[in-house]
């Protein structure tokens, strides 16, 4: 059994290694999500004030102007993005660490499996359902 994400539901990636990008972009398209790709810090602003998604996987160490506990700070300080939920994805395991600021929604640990990418998912308020194989 696998689960599904609601239909019409967005989502923003930023994230820099490719590889991660893909293995993303996969369990993205397996849940049905609709998939946006951020570069950088910057692009990301852009992203979810214009797209306004249903939840953000932000890369702690995404690289740029603006790292990602800058980035995330950005977004939860802005009245149009403040209330997406982002999903912060780090190397780190410990959720107290500097790169894990308190405005993040969930928690995503490197590297990724395709459930902790649900878990992560619903613990910032996605909704999956159980879908058949």
């Amino acid at each position: 059994m696998g689960f599904a994400a609601q239909k019409g539901k967005t989502c923003i990636i930023a994230e820099h290694d490719p590889w991660d990008i893909r293995l993303l972009r996969m369990y993205v398209e397996r849940l049905g999500l609709r998939l946006l790709q951020a570069f950088d810090g910057e692009d990301l602003l852009r992203l979810a004030r214009a797209e306004r998604p249903d939840v953000i996987v932000l890369d702690g160490e995404l690289p740029g102007a603006l790292r990602g506990g800058e980035v995330l700070r950005a977004l939860k300080t802005d009245g149009v993005t403040s209330a997406i939920p982002v999903v912060l994805l780090s190397w780190f395991d410990d959720r107290r660490h500097d790169h894990a600021p308190r405005h993040a929604a969930g928690w995503l640990r490197k590297p990724v499996t395709y459930e902790s990418f649900c878990a992560a998912l619903a613990e910032a308020g996605v909704v999956l359902q159980a879908s058949e194989p």
